[in-house]
């Protein structure tokens, strides 16, 4: 917990506000409760036998360091700055869930958070927010007793880490703590709405010089990111790789965005402002867009590439897009050939995004038996730590993750 703590307040340039702070172990509670200088645990939550450190993968030990970062990110999001509202519940319970990331990197790395992220919160949440019946926006009215009860639940914990992950993405790391150390020090001690998170982090990024973005288009950063917050849901990325079996003509790709379903009614009309993470470049930047009320664009790109040949296009780098992204065939294919000859050209967690978004078509028939084959057997059963999490759990319904005693897992 000290180790934490000291690296919240440096990272965040705010110091822990009381003169204490205790943390203790309740009988028979579940999860976690983040009072402010005085923060309750579950035992399982926060006592740990000095064996399970003797490993590097622990899962027992990965409760422990993840639900205590947790509870302590919220001194400051949620204790030392509060949201203005239950309708913007995600201010406290998302930054919690991605501040905890940060703090769990910084003390327990042997236990690979960021792919626990991406498979824990980000697959998990989706799974969910694909279904229209049951869904619904992190950011919405609250009027009653119910709807604050929903409130904590997946859509404001895991969706909402989530879409902060991308933003640290699309506005880059360091820009994104400037932000977040000048939005904590302007309302220390008050309840801000997310207009006043988004105003703090386009200033951040506007000096930073990393927004706005690379696009033909005229949006302001908050409009951005209430395409994410204010709607329930969130896109597939259909990508149509052509003309790339030659070095000698631009290599075209096609984005499409609609609503991804997998129960329920679809709204045809619902669109997100998607930052589309690549590895390839297109004219000088590597992300391309696809606006709210534009469904399809095609890009070339920029440098010489033989898809072949070259490394495959990769459009969720490391699964920073709260969005699955399905591919041509032929580009499965292409995919699946480099995993086979050498997976690790393609960094860790985008490879852990592939196998889950490749379930997820599988089993909702979006890809067929021969594409989902194809890619799951270029493994040859020979899987990393990270990998093997994500065939698990993104394969069984998550079992792994309801199964832990984290109070957001509902």
């Amino acid at each position: 917990g000290a180790r934490v703590i000291d690296f919240y307040e440096e990272y965040f340039d705010v110091k822990y506000m009381l003169p204490k702070l205790d943390l203790v172990s309740e009988p028979d509670k579940f999860g976690a409760m983040e009072n402010w200088g005085l923060v309750l645990f579950d035992p399982r939550t926060i006592l740990l036998d000095p064996k399970d450190n003797e490993v590097d993968i622990s899962n027992t030990r990965w409760t422990v360091s993840s639900v205590v970062a947790h509870e302590l990110a919220h001194q400051w999001f949620g204790n030392l700055v509060t949201c203005n509202w239950w309708d913007q519940t995600w201010l406290n319970e998302g930054f919690a869930v991605y501040v905890s990331y940060l703090g769990t990197y910084e003390i327990d790395r042997r236990n690979l958070p960021w792919a626990r992220m991406v498979i824990e919160d980000t697959q998990y949440a989706m799974q969910y927010d694909s279904d229209s019946n049951y869904h619904w926006a992190m950011t919405d009215p609250v009027t009653t007793r119910p709807d604050i009860d929903r409130k904590f639940g997946v859509f404001t914990y895991s969706k909402g880490g989530s879409v902060i992950r991308m933003v640290e993405k699309l506005l880059s790391e360091p820009t994104m703590q400037k932000g977040l150390r000048n939005y904590l020090k302007a309302f220390s001690y008050d309840a801000p709405t997310e207009d006043d998170l988004f105003y703090y982090l386009e200033e951040a990024a506007l000096t930073d010089g990393t927004w706005p973005p690379n696009f033909p288009m005229d949006i302001p950063f908050p409009q951005v990111m209430k395409s994410w917050t204010n709607q329930a849901g969130f896109p597939v990325i259909y990508v149509m790789v052509d003309n790339c079996n030659s070095t000698s003509e631009p290599c075209k790709v096609g984005f499409v965005q609609e609503m991804y379903t997998t129960n329920g009614e679809q709204d045809t009309s619902r669109t997100w402002i998607t930052p589309i993470f690549t590895n390839m470049m297109f004219g000088n930047s590597s992300t391309v867009w696809l606006e709210g009320n534009k469904r399809e664009v095609t890009y070339e790109v920029t440098s010489e590439y033989n898809a072949m040949v070259d490394e495959p296009l990769i459009a969720n780098v490391d699964g920073y897009g709260y969005y699955r992204t399905l591919y041509d065939d032929a580009h499965w294919a292409r995919i699946a050939n480099a995993i086979q000859t050498d997976k690790e050209k393609i960094p860790i967690l985008s490879r852990v995004t592939i196998i889950c978004d490749i379930h997820d078509f599988n089993r909702n028939g979006f890809v067929s038996k021969d594409v989902f084959n194809t890619v799951m057997g270029a493994w040859n059963g020979e899987y990393t730590q990270e990998e093997e999490w994500a065939v698990y759990e993104c394969s069984s319904g998550f079992k792994g993750v309801k199964s832990r005693p984290h109070k957001y897992r509902v």
